[in-house]
């Protein structure tokens, strides 16, 4: 998700569309960063990480669904992707015990809790 906001800051047009998408990468990495500290820290147990990455997944899986009916296909296949890192997640969750989640999954984590709806920061 940061690689595709920096890609389309890149790609934006006008001073607004970049700074959209810079704010979008920046909440992405900070919600990304405190995900990971509060594993670090023994903040998020790795059974309440796995009931939160499920219950994301739940959230995108109706967003994937809805934004599909209201034929926002490219914005679906971006969920659709979060959606296949968490539950490679969910099933590699017997080994969380011994390490913390990769970062591809943190940032899953964190889209979920960044407003990841799917519009690129402005749903």
């Amino acid at each position: 998700e940061m690689a595709l906001c920096d890609k389309m800051c890149t790609a934006a047009s006008t001073q607004d569309g970049k700074e959209e998408w810079e704010f979008r990468r920046d909440e992405v990495k900070l919600v990304k960063d405190l995900l990971e500290t509060n594993i670090a820290c023994g903040l998020l147990t790795p059974p309440a990480y796995v009931a939160q990455v499920k219950a994301g997944l739940s959230k995108h899986e109706a967003s994937f669904k809805a934004l599909q009916q209201a034929g926002r296909l490219s914005e679906a296949k971006r969920v659709q992707g979060w959606m296949a890192i968490m539950q490679k997640e969910i099933a590699g969750s017997a080994h969380l015990a011994a390490q913390a989640p990769q970062p591809s999954a943190a940032e899953a984590m964190a889209l979920g809790g960044a407003g990841g709806g799917g519009g690129g920061g402005g749903g």
